[in-house]
C-alpha cells in the first residue's frame, strides 16, 4: 500500500521516492497505465510501437518530477523499470546539466531496479525528467538518495507526491491514459535496432484508432494539492462517433488521493467515415477554470489482402508476382482476396500483416484499398512500413522502400497527385522477420489530414473477396 505525504513535505531523510505515474507533467507518448504488477497498480509507459526518440520532432516524450531537497550532496538515482526486449531496454534521465544519462539493463519482461548514475545536487528546488529513448518501456518508481541503498526486489513502500508546495498549481491536471492497454510484446526473435531517421512525427498527441466496436480512452486527473476536488471531464469532437457512457462525465478526487480517472468508450456508427478527426478532452473545474488536451480519432481504411507468398531474402521487394501484371487503372483484376479484419489495425494506425495474412517469415503479400478524394490535386502519402514496401496509386508505381527496420524508423512522405473521386492504392509488403506491418495516411501539402475518405472495398469488382475467419 503506497502512503502519500503532502507535496510540501517533498523529502524525508536523504532519500526521495516517487511513483512514476505521479509526474507533474507528462507529454506524449508517455501514458499512465493500469498495471496490476506495479506499485499502486499503476505505472508510466511508452507503449510498444509508439515510437522512440528519433521518431518525433521536438519533444520526444517527457515525464517531469519536481521536489525540494532538504540538503545538497551526491545523489544516486534508481528506476524500477520493465523493458519489453532488446530494443526496448533504456530511457534517458535528466537532472542537471545539458546531457541526460541513460538508464539501461538487459533484464527483460519483469520489474527490476536499474541504477542510473550519480549527480551533485544543491539544496532546494530540483527537477528530474524521464525522457523517451525507446518505446516498449514501463517505469514504476523513481528513487534518488545520498545513501547507499539496499533496494528490495519489489517496490519501495514509502512514496512522496512530487511538487513544490505552494508553487504547485492548485487545480488538478489532466493526462490521457493508454487506449491500447499493456504494450504488445514483439516476436521472440526481435533483434532489430532503431537506427536512421525517416520523417519525424509532427503531432505530439495520442490518436485513438477506432478498430473495434468500442475503444477505451482513460482520462487521468492528477490532484496536485491532495485536497478533495471535483469537476467535469468532456470530449469535444466533430467526429460522428458514439461516446459512452456520455460525452461529459463528472470526477471527484478524495482528500489524499493523488490520481483519479474517468473512463470513456468510443464506438463507431454506421455513418462514421474512414478518416481522421481532431478531438479535445477538457477538464472543467468547479471554479470555472478549464484545461484542455488535444488528441485524435481515426477510423482506418478498409483493406483486402492476398495470401502470403514466398519472398526470398536475396530478391526481396523485386520478387515477381502475377498480381502486379493484372493492375489496370489501379485494380488488381482477377486475384483472390481476403477482407482484413478491423482488429488487425494496431493502436497506431498500422495494418498488422501477421494478423491480417499470416505469421510467417520470408514471405510477401499484397493489400488493396480504395479512397475517395473531394478535390483533385497534389497530396502527401505518409508511409510507414516494416519491412520492404512498394505502392501503386491508380496503377502508377509511386514509392519503393527497401529498409528493414521498425515502422517508426522508416516513415516517409511521398508527393503524389490524386484524382477527384475514387483512387486506388495497391501495396506490396515483404516480411523478413519480426514485425510485418504498414500504414498509409493521406495529408495535404501543409501536413494536415486530407479530405480523403476510405471506401468499402468488400464488394468492389477486384475478384473474389472472402471474409477473414477469427
Amino acid at each position: 500500500m503506497v502512503t502519500l505525504l503532502s507535496a510540501a513535505a517533498a523529502a524525508w531523510g536523504d532519500t526521495v521516492c516517487f511513483e512514476a505515474e505521479h509526474a507533474n507533467e507528462v507529454t506524449f507518448p508517455f501514458e499512465i497505465e493500469q498495471a496490476e504488477d506495479a506499485s499502486g497498480e499503476r505505472c508510466l509507459t511508452i507503449p510498444e510501437g509508439a515510437g522512440c526518440s528519433h521518431a518525433y520532432a521536438g519533444d520526444a516524450g517527457t515525464a517531469t518530477f519536481r521536489t525540494v531537497l532538504k540538503e545538497g550532496g551526491k545523489y544516486s538515482v534508481w528506476l524500477r523499470a520493465w523493458w519489453n526486449g532488446n530494443c526496448s531496454s533504456s530511457i534517458f534521465v535528466k537532472l542537471t546539466g545539458p546531457h541526460p544519462k541513460k538508464a539501461e539493463s538487459q533484464v527483460f519482461r519483469k520489474w527490476h531496479w536499474v541504477w542510473v548514475g550519480n549527480w551533485e545536487l544543491k539544496e532546494g528546488e530540483t527537477e528530474l525528467s524521464l525522457v523517451n529513448r525507446e518505446d516498449g518501456v514501463r517505469i514504476d518508481q523513481v528513487v534518488f538518495s545520498t545513501e547507499k541503498l539496499n533496494l528490495p526486489r519489489g517496490p519501495v513502500k514509502g512514496s512522496i507526491l512530487p511538487g513544490l508546495g505552494d508553487k504547485e498549481l492548485p487545480e488538478p491536471r489532466v493526462f490521457l491514459g493508454s487506449a491500447s492497454g499493456t504494450p504488445g510484446l514483439p516476436p521472440t526473435d526481435f533483434r532489430l535496432t532503431h537506427s536512421g531517421k525517416g520523417v519525424m512525427h509532427q503531432e505530439p498527441f495520442r490518436t485513438v484508432v477506432l478498430n473495434r466496436p468500442r475503444v477505451p480512452l482513460t482520462v487521468w486527473i492528477r490532484n496536485n494539492r491532495l485536497k478533495a476536488a471535483s469537476g467535469t471531464v468532456e470530449i469535444v469532437t466533430d467526429a460522428p462517433v458514439d461516446i459512452r457512457p456520455a460525452k461529459e462525465l463528472t470526477f471527484a478526487a478524495k482528500e489524499g488521493e493523488a490520481l483519479t480517472n474517468v473512463e470513456f468508450a468510443i464506438g463507431v456508427l454506421d455513418d462514421t467515415a474512414r478518416r481522421a478527426w481532431n478531438a479535445t478532452v477538457r477538464i472543467i473545474h468547479d471554479n470555472g477554470k478549464v484545461e484542455a488536451r488535444r488528441f485524435g480519432m481515426s477510423r482506418p481504411y478498409q483493406w483486402v489482402v492476398s495470401k502470403a507468398m514466398s519472398c526470398p531474402e536475396a530478391s526481396g521487394i523485386e520478387t515477381p508476382c502475377g498480381v502486379e501484371d493484372k493492375v489496370k487503372q489501379g485494380f488488381p483484376v482477377g486475384a483472390t482476396w481476403t477482407l482484413a479484419r478491423e482488429s488487425a489495425n494496431t493502436p497506431f494506425g498500422l495494418l498488422d500483416m501477421r494478423r491480417a495474412v499470416a505469421d510467417k517469415t520470408y514471405v510477401m503479400a499484397y493489400a488493396y484499398t480504395s479512397v475517395r478524394c473531394t478535390k483533385a490535386g497534389e497530396y502527401l502519402l505518409d508511409v510507414r512500413h516494416d519491412d520492404m514496401i512498394r505502392i501503386w496509386l491508380n496503377g502508377e508505381d509511386v514509392f519503393t522502400g527497401v529498409r528493414s527496420a521498425p515502422s517508426d524508423s522508416t516513415r516517409k512522405l511521398v508527393r503524389v497527385r490524386m484524382w477527384k473521386g475514387e483512387n486506388h492504392l495497391l501495396v506490396k509488403i515483404c516480411q523478413l522477420k519480426n514485425y510485418w506491418e504498414f500504414g498509409i495516411r493521406v495529408l495535404t501539402p501543409e501536413m494536415e489530414p486530407a479530405p480523403v475518405t476510405g471506401e468499402d472495398v468488400s464488394r468492389l469488382p477486384i475478384g473474389e473477396v472472402k471474409e477473414k475467419q477469427e
